[in-house]
């Protein structure tokens, strides 16, 4: 008997960011789900503007068949080495789905590091860890969105409390000339203090 693919796609937001937290998703899907996803254009959450992956945000997490986000703060950041960090919170994920999905066979994550690492001890799930895997794969582009839209409406909280200009992240000029005039107002669980961006 052949068993249509069942699988755990994984990956991140706000990994690189210097202001907030890095969110971690996880989304299973079938093949019905990746079907309707292709219909509305699930891709790689960078490739689609913020109105487009909140339409998507919605259309995933009503026809995923589980999802998940884990938050990782600044300050665990701060404190824990971020490759270390962004590979426990999937593998949260991956022994939770293993949990709650009961006939999930795939698991699919983009890559960390050497990427030379497992999610699950389990024999009978294939696991593939991947660069560009949310180019390649749905489950992992659906995961890429809901990680993204949960790290802008994140952000967007820092907008709305304290004036943030940009993305947050050290290629922008804009956050960095207002991470240099308001520093010191800011509370130290929204920015990555440890960073050299902040340093400087």
């Amino acid at each position: 008997m052949k068993f249509l693919p069942i699988t755990l796609g994984i990956d991140e937001a706000g990994r690189g960011c210097m202001i907030g937290s890095m969110f971690v998703a996880g989304v299973v899907i079938d093949d019905r789900a990746e079907k309707v996803f292709k219909k509305y254009g699930v891709k790689d959450s960078k490739k689609l503007s913020k109105n487009k992956r909140e339409k998507l945000y919605d259309i995933i997490t009503s026809n995923a068949l589980w999802f998940e986000v884990v938050e990782v703060t600044p300050l665990e950041i701060d404190n824990q080495n971020i490759n270390y960090l962004t590979i426990r919170a999937m593998r949260k994920i991956a022994n939770d789905a293993t949990k709650e999905i009961k006939y999930l066979n795939r698991i699919i994550a983009d890559i960390v590091g050497k990427g030379d690492f497992k999610l699950v001890e389990s024999d009978n799930i294939e696991q593939l860890v991947l660069k560009k895997a949310d180019e390649n794969f749905i489950a992992v582009a659906a995961a890429s969105i809901v990680a993204k839209v949960q790290r802008d409406r994140a952000l967007e909280q820092i907008r709305n409390n304290f004036g943030l200009i940009g993305s947050g992240y050290p290629g922008d000029k804009k956050s960095v000339e207002w991470l240099k005039l308001h520093y010191s107002k800011i509370p130290r669980e929204y920015i990555r203090t440890k960073w050299k961006t902040f340093k400087k």
